[in-house]
């Protein structure tokens, strides 16, 4: 059956607005967490993190409602039962995990989020509704550089959790060598390299 266009904008915009806040519930929890905040910068990072997740929940729930779609929390309770079971084995139950993978799930989080901001972003542009498409293209240009900061904390957290696990590190250089060639490999990709 097909739908209008702004129904199929509202429907894909609940489904966002359901991971986002998935994850942002989810990074709220690891912004209090005291083996996080050990690792350098990390603390800053993940409370840069939720804050953006935060306005960007904000931002998509106001324009759900400015294009006239049911109240915010009514599609959310429709979608987030669909949409959470994805989201939800990124994170499991948030039982104690280690520094390095809490980083790690937030690495695969926000790769999910910026995927789900790109294909609502891609509806719009295909329907024409420019005030979606703008709304997520600003969104989706802000998860580079934290995506980029989460991957550069991780090899920081495997060593401190490598050192609490009382694991001897033999080479103290090996988490600033990691993001090196972490950057490296960045560092010039293409698409085109794939294909």
């Amino acid at each position: 059956m097909a739908t209008s266009p702004n129904e199929t904008v509202r429907s894909y915009l609940g489904d966002l607005i359901a991971v986002v806040d998935h994850v942002s519930q989810a990074v709220a929890k690891q912004a209090e967490n005291d083996d996080l905040r050990r690792i350098a910068h990390a603390g800053r990072v993940i409370e840069n993190l939720k804050s953006v997740l935060a306005r960007h929940h904000a931002e998509l729930q106001a324009h759900l409602t400015a294009i006239g779609g049911a109240s915010a929390g009514g599609v959310v309770k429709e979608t987030l039962g669909a949409v959470a079971g994805a989201v939800a084995g990124l994170y499991g139950k948030m039982r104690g995990e280690t520094a390095s993978r809490m980083l790690r799930d937030d690495c695969a989080a926000l790769s999910f989020v910026t995927a789900c901001a790109t294909m609502l972003h891609t509806t719009a542009l295909a329907l024409n509704d420019s005030a979606t498409a703008v709304l997520t293209l600003r969104h989706i240009q802000e998860y580079p550089p934290l995506t980029m900061a989460l991957s550069e904390l991780l090899p920081h957290a495997v060593v401190a959790d490598l050192a609490a696990d009382n694991v001897p590190v033999l080479n103290p250089a090996a988490a600033e060598e990691a993001v090196r060639n972490l950057n490296d490999a960045w560092h010039g990709a293409s698409a085109a390299d794939a294909t």
